[in-house]
């Protein structure tokens, strides 16, 4: 089996003299957009043959040895799974089949396999002499013995016993799940005890995943308990996110990695306010009857408050390298709407407004602020203001996010970037 790890953004013909099978796949999934010479993609891609290649989002993991890149691999799946149980969130950033909410189906079933096992149904037996007595088929069918003080003793008491049994459908379907799961992300998810080789095996390839779903959507229909209930819903969200791939081959990832990148930030940075769409001007046709028509309001993405200033900040997952990977013009004069608006809530307060690109850990990047250039005297526009270019390691994020940790990527709000420069659009 080949294992590969690569970035969001390589190189088609890259890819291509690594494998042309994945390049086909890549096509396959919209991956790779028509005429693209680069990969659109983050997650994870496994064959039929167990050939799986990771591709870590834009700038995570570069310049980091081999063993270390892993570790960020294993990081980007636990992003996903936490991002992939937000099904609304997930829908917006292109996942491919449903894929990101089945890394989280998967971290659930493994915690409520860690915690409760493979599912076990009660049944009560019939036996004798052990467990509780029953004094009615005792009674019917043992002769009693009468002594002298006239009481009928049994030598054989009837009873019922209490049980557990694993070869009903859901202990083995519940079985092989877990059992298919421990083998293809094993290296992800934390490890857990194998499955008791006394329950018989299913082999959930050779099965028709449709009809595994209605069998235990028929079995729920006699249950009443909360975890077992909950354990179905599981299992049959998994086997219905795998279903299309009828050859084991895997995919769970994302095409536009931007709105993962946005909702990172928006969790894991201190200081960060709610509410502020709900409080800016809205943009309002006035009509001359005097039946307006208010249009979409503004929806900046993150709010932070230092202190008595206000920054806007606009996560924009984007290389920010040179003119052909950076925001563009309707960007830079949405931030400077966004500080007007602001301005006009929070009187006597500085509003800021930034861009947030991703970095890899140890860079800085090349860009400063942006700022709008008069074309004849070549002076600054101050009308316009400036925008902040912050960069912010993105491993780092990944780590606090999947770990509900809290970060500071304004840190460097004060100060200059010695290579830096000014991003000009004119």
């Amino acid at each position: 089996m080949r294992h590969a790890i690569l970035n969001d953004r390589v190189l088609v013909s890259e890819v291509e003299r690594q494998s042309p099978e994945l390049v086909d796949r890549l096509r396959r999934l919209g991956a790779i957009p028509a005429g693209a010479r680069t990969v659109q993609f983050s997650g994870l891609i496994q064959d039929e043959f167990g050939n799986t290649t990771v591709f870590l989002p834009l700038k995570a993991g570069l310049n980091c040895p081999e063993d270390q890149r892993f570790e960020k691999a294993r990081c980007l799946m636990r992003v996903l799974a936490k991002f992939g149980s937000r099904n609304e969130r997930a829908g917006t950033a292109l996942e491919i089949d449903g894929s990101v909410s089945l890394a989280h189906t998967i971290m659930e079933l493994l915690k409520d396999y860690k915690r409760w096992g493979i599912f076990r149904d009660s049944v009560t037996r019939n036996s004798r002499n052990v467990g509780k007595a029953d004094w009615k088929a005792t009674s019917n069918r043992v002769a009693p013995n009468f002594q002298a003080d006239g009481i009928p003793h049994f030598d054989e008491i009837r009873t019922r016993l209490l049980d557990t049994d694993t070869e009903n459908p859901l202990s083995i379907i519940h079985a092989a799940v877990i059992r298919e799961v421990q083998k293809n992300h094993i290296w992800w998810i934390p490890p857990s005890n194998t499955v008791d080789k006394s329950i018989r095996r299913l082999d959930l390839l050779g099965q028709r995943k449709e009809a595994l779903v209605k069998r235990l959507k028929s079995l729920s229909k006699d249950m009443f308990a909360s975890r077992d209930l909950a354990l179905v819903r599981l299992l049959c969200a998994y086997l219905t996110q795998t279903g299309s791939e009828r050859d084991g081959a895997l995919t769970i990832g994302v095409r536009d990695f931007h709105t993962v990148w946005e909702v990172m930030l928006r969790e894991t940075t201190k200081g960060v306010e709610q509410g502020w769409n709900r409080r800016l001007p809205l943009p309002t046709y006035i009509a001359r009857s005097g039946a307006n028509v208010v249009a979409s309001g503004m929806l900046p993405d993150i709010v932070v408050r230092r202190n008595s200033t206000f920054v806007i900040v606009d996560a924009k997952y984007y290389a920010a390298e040179g003119a052909f990977s950076v925001p563009a013009l309707g960007d830079a004069l949405k931030q400077v709407c966004y500080r007007m608006a602001m301005s006009h809530i929070v009187v006597g307060s500085r509003v800021d407004t930034c861009f947030l690109f991703p970095s890899a850990s140890g860079t800085e990047g090349r860009f400063e602020y942006l700022k709008f250039i008069a074309r004849e005297t070549s002076s600054e526009a101050t009308d316009f203001g400036e925008i902040r270019c912050l960069y912010v390691d993105i491993d780092r994020v990944m780590e606090a996010y999947s770990s509900n940790r809290k970060i500071d990527p304004l840190s460097k709000w004060n100060s200059k970037s010695e290579e830096g420069g000014t991003l000009i659009l004119n």
